[in-house]
């Protein structure tokens, strides 16, 4: 273990220094993507030099090409929404994920939404800690610490202001479930209907 450990760091060590004799030697231009520059140096360090260097033009911030400036974006806006995570609620992005898959990959209202398009929401006790107006602008929000304890599941944005609106109220869906099993409309319909007087032909 040890001889191939001190294999692993000499090969580890010729490999830094034959990418700082490369990156001399062809250093990157002014105008090259930084991320392309730094995946074809990667090849060349694994296979030469002959490998085509890219050419995309780098013409965003960076400097970064087009594609890559797409993806940094979102590497960053997902590290973003990572850090609200473990900022607001108290969960990281690894928990997230596993309360995610745990729901089957989609609302825990069993709607359509995957959160693929946008991330399903946090769903915690609105009733509880945390959840009035008031609290959020006079930045009385309990420590995350605090939050996790009401953290319930993810759903997606229209269930989770539905649940808001309705105070967490069980018995709200026991009588949504009522009225759509019982159609009341269809009641006051029937009778008006063995009340109407046929019009006259």
């Amino acid at each position: 273990m040890e001889i191939s450990g001190r294999l692993v760091d000499l090969a580890t060590s010729q490999m830094v220094e034959l990418r700082v004799t490369l990156e001399r030697d062809y250093p990157r231009l002014k105008a090259e993507c930084k991320d392309c520059y730094r995946i074809w140096m990667d090849l060349v360090v694994l296979e030469g030099p002959e490998i085509r260097r890219p050419s995309r033009p780098a013409t965003k911030p960076g400097p970064r090409c087009v594609t890559h400036d797409r993806e940094e974006k979102k590497r960053r806006s997902e590290l973003a929404k990572d850090n609200r995570l473990l900022a607001t609620y108290g969960i990281t992005a690894e928990e997230y994920w596993a309360i995610y898959d745990a729901q089957g990959g989609r609302c825990a209202f069993r709607c359509r939404a995957t959160g693929k398009t946008k991330r399903l929401a946090v769903d915690h006790d609105h009733g509880g800690i945390g959840s009035s107006r008031y609290q959020k602008k006079m930045d009385l929000m309990p420590a995350p610490e605090a939050m996790r304890l009401h953290v319930r599941g993810l759903l997606c944005g229209p269930h989770n202001q539905f649940l808001a609106e309705i105070g967490d109220d069980p018995e709200v869906f026991e009588e949504i479930a009522a009225y759509l099993r019982n159609k009341p409309a269809q009641a006051i319909l029937a009778s008006m209907d063995a009340i109407r007087v046929p019009s006259p032909s």
